[in-house]
């Protein structure tokens, strides 16, 4: 196994300057771009399966990708720079919503143990996102 070393090359650091909107290493406006890359790769992923789940009735998918854009939507809401546009949040909340509303119809179909508990994510999850 070889070693990598700090050696002279690493001494003379290059100025890091400040973001525009604070300090913190994601702050900048590079940063800002490389999180919409990400950001592009998840909507694809999410909107593209999302489709796919529902063209096939695939059920237990489609509620995964529901909890998923919730997952991200939520972790990334409050930020100055957001990894996902405007197009895009208001694409996958859409998508998700009649998602939502095409599981409450069938969430007995659904084989969980206890569907009420399903029916009230559901349901406060469609409010959620309409606020």
């Amino acid at each position: 196994m070889k070693l990598i070393r700090f050696n002279d090359r690493y001494n003379d650091f290059q100025k890091i300057d400040e973001g525009a909107w604070g300090h913190e290493p994601l702050d900048s406006d590079h940063a800002s771009d490389w999180k919409w890359r990400f950001g592009n790769l998840i909507y694809e992923e999410l909107a593209y399966s999302l489709e796919q789940w529902i063209g096939d009735n695939d059920l237990l998918k489609i509620y995964e990708g529901i909890g998923m854009w919730e997952y991200f939507r939520d972790k990334h809401a409050d930020e100055s720079y957001n990894i996902f546009n405007e197009k895009q949040i208001e694409d996958l909340d859409f998508l998700t919503i009649k998602s939502a509303e095409m599981l409450l119809e069938k969430y007995k179909e659904m084989g969980w143990k206890e569907p009420q508990k399903v029916k009230q994510y559901l349901e406060n999850f469609i409010k959620k996102i309409n606020k």
